[in-house]
């Protein structure tokens, strides 16, 4: 019973700096789709502009 006590107590300190982590995990990864989909869209411009001007536009 007293290694069950323990562990909730530790789950319970931990627990908000774990929130914390997630949260900012989440926000990182709204970032990251936020950037891929606006370089996709804009890839998806130059591309439906001239596709020969594509491979210039990527290097």
């Amino acid at each position: 019973m007293t290694i069950g006590r323990e562990r909730h107590r530790i789950f319970k300190a931990l627990l908000p700096q774990r929130l914390g982590v997630i949260k900012i995990s989440l926000m990182t990864a709204r970032v990251q789709f936020f950037l891929i989909f606006f370089l996709l869209q804009g890839l998806r411009a130059a591309s439906r502009r001239s596709a020969s001007r594509l491979p210039r536009f990527i290097s």
